[in-house]
């Protein structure tokens, strides 16, 4: 699945009133004469090369740009000239966050909250998104308590979609999801806040809920090339061909000749039992770079009773998407099978984070437990089996 990545709008600022030069350079800039307002604001500079206002404005437009070295340079130039000014930092930290420097951001973000930055919901969330991102979930979210949650508005929007991101992190799918769906309650247009929940719900082996959040979702992105594939990939595990296809031509009109197509191709070849054609057609997008490829090769030579080739695809599909609990039940079976109980026992332990009310996972369990000589937790695992398989309907589920 495609990393979600949050969405935050474009650096902009209210810039300072200064003198009557860079008062046209604003009214340039806020006019939309963005040329002009550069051109303003570097005369500003040739006559004084301090003007915090100046290198502000200009740090703005390289940053809209996307003139990366242009704009650390002002924004450094900004908090050179004053140190004890909140705003170098942020916009130096904005500056970072676009390309990926978590790190980097993070702490140019702390260093503006240390001096007072005005805006600290916004901020907050930024920092919180930077640190998720920097592999410090947790710590995300601890910069998130430390704001009341915003009841409205994109910030609003933001703060949850940032929580649901940080709660997978941390392999906490049900708390994800319900942080995500109050996101998609204030912000409905953003397609990456459905991408997530029909992952995280696929992950979960959870084929009908995704589904269920797909079809509503590909009504309203149907030129969304990655809800397209959900919604297809959400019918495939549902075992319906008719979704499959409705996937597969909705995504041959707007994107011809994608990976995601000839994956969606190979489901339908599949669910149509012609297994050499899709097991080709799944190897291909492999090859093409679609993660979710690697996971049905997987069950396919599994099925195929090829245990070595399903391994290496199923390891493949793990480092891929290290939160799908289907992949890791399809790891552990393997690996316990084989005797390899250690590593069985990593590998069922997180398919039960995240499908904990799965029976095959607790069937699974209480088969490494009792070789493991756990009884009692061996019983209690079979206990909740017995229990599971009478409502669970992931238990029969096809193309295990």
């Amino acid at each position: 699945m495609a990393k979600v990545v949050l969405c935050l709008g474009l650096i902009a600022a209210s810039v300072a009133r200064g003198q009557e030069p860079m008062q046209e350079a604003e009214a340039a800039f806020r006019s939309g004469d963005v040329k002009r307002a550069a051109t303003l604001a570097r005369d500003v500079l040739a006559n004084n090369p301090n003007s915090v206002e100046a290198h502000m404005l200009l740090g703005i437009i390289a940053s809209q740009n996307a003139t990366w070295v242009s704009a650390i340079q002002n924004f450094e130039a900004m908090i050179r000239l004053t140190p004890s000014n909140p705003q170098g930092y942020f916009y130096l930290g904005q500056a970072y966050l676009y390309q990926q420097k978590w790190d980097q951001a993070a702490k140019n973000f702390v260093l503006a909250l240390e001096r007072s930055y005005p805006d600290r919901g916004r901020i907050n969330v930024e920092l919180a998104f930077a640190e998720n991102e920097a592999g410090q979930p947790r710590k995300a979210l601890q910069t998130l308590a430390n704001i009341p949650a915003p009841s409205a508005g994109p910030l609003a929007a933001q703060y949850y979609a940032v929580s649901a991101f940080a709660r997978g992190n941390l392999h906490e799918p049900s708390l994800a999801i319900e942080a995500m769906q109050r996101a998609i309650e204030i912000d409905a247009l953003n397609p990456q806040y459905w991408e997530f929940i029909i992952s995280t719900h696929l992950n979960m082996n959870q084929p009908s809920l995704a589904l269920a959040e797909a079809i509503n979702a590909q009504k309203c992105f149907p030129d969304q090339q990655e809800i397209q594939y959900l919604f297809g990939l959400a019918g495939y595990y549902m075992n319906n061909p008719s979704l499959v296809r409705v996937a597969l031509q909705n995504l041959s009109d707007t994107n011809p000749g994608s990976a995601q197509q000839v994956v969606l191709l190979g489901m339908v070849h599949r669910l149509e039992g012609k297994g050499d054609q899709a097991t080709s057609e799944f190897l291909e997008a492999s090859r093409r770079g679609v993660t979710g490829a690697h996971l049905l090769l997987g069950l396919i030579f599994k099925e195929k009773g090829d245990l070595a080739g399903a391994e290496r695809e199923l390891l493949e599909a793990e480092r891929a998407n290290p939160a799908s609990g289907q992949v890791a039940l399809e790891l552990g079976k393997i690996l316990l099978g084989r005797g390899e109980t250690s590593e069985a026992a990593l590998r069922l332990q997180r398919a039960e984070r995240y499908m904990p009310t799965n029976a095959a996972v607790q069937y699974e369990l209480a088969r490494l437990y009792n070789r493991l000589g756990q009884k009692q937790k061996s019983e209690e695992c079979l206990q909740k089996f017995k229990q599971l398989r009478q409502t669970d309907p992931t238990f029969a589920a096809p193309r295990q």
